[in-house]
Parts: structure tokens; C-alpha cells; sequence
């Protein structure tokens, strides 16, 4: 799978955990998300040929706002479970 899938791949999990309405289900697709990010940082960095924008893009991808929403979604889903 290119890096480019991985991210595509990556966006869908996101999407996938803010749209949820049960916390397991929300935390699976987060944690599928993080394990392709893992693999695009990866393969990225390893890459011999790396320039400025193909980093930038990674790192924008790493600090998107997405991560946070998502991650107050689980929180948010798991304290409604609580009350």
C-alpha cells in the first residue's frame, strides 16, 4: 500500500471514530488511525529522497486538528456511557 492509500486509509479511521456513537467503536478506529500514521512517519522517514514538503505534509498530518476532536469524541462518548 503507497503512502498515499496509508493516508487516505488514515482520514477514513479519523472520520470513522468522530462519527461513532459507541466508545469501543470509536477507540478501534482511532487506534487503527495511529498505527497508519505510525507506518506513513515511518516509511517517510526512511526515505533516502525525503524533502521539506514531503516532511511538512507528515507533520501537518501529525498536529491536524482531527486527532483532538477525535480523541474528545472518546472522551466525551465514555463519560455519557458513565452518566
Amino acid at each position: 500500500m503507497s503512502i498515499a492509500n496509508k493516508i487516505a486509509n488514515l482520514n477514513q479511521y479519523l472520520n470513522l471514530a468522530l462519527r461513532a456513537s459507541e466508545p469501543s467503536r470509536a477507540s478501534k478506529n482511532l487506534e487503527m488511525a495511529e498505527k497508519l500514521l505510525a507506518e506513513v512517519e515511518r516509511l517517510t522517514l526512511s526515505n533516502p529522497f525525503l524533502d521539506e514538503a514531503q516532511l511538512a505534509h507528515v507533520v501537518s498530518i501529525t498536529r491536524s486538528q482531527q486527532w483532538t476532536l477525535a480523541r474528545n469524541h472518546i472522551d466525551n462518548l465514555y463519560h455519557r456511557q458513565v452518566a
